[in-house]
């Protein structure tokens, strides 16, 4: 949804309101320690990065 919106408007930076209010919401529940929610494919399933002090990574714990 996002992603055509960006394409639509030819604005790369643009970020939808409501999923940016998702994703503040689900950073502030988990303390910050988990970043970039999206879904993965085969199988499908919600995922987001985990933040270390070093790097980040994709995980569905």
């Amino acid at each position: 949804m996002e992603r055509r919106e960006k394409v639509e408007r030819e604005d790369y930076q643009y970020e939808s309101p409501t999923l940016k209010a998702v994703r503040n919401a689900l950073y502030s529940m988990l303390n910050g320690h988990y970043r970039n929610p999206g879904i993965l494919l085969s199988p499908m399933r919600f995922a987001m990065g985990k933040e270390l002090s070093y790097c980040t990574y994709r995980t569905n714990e």
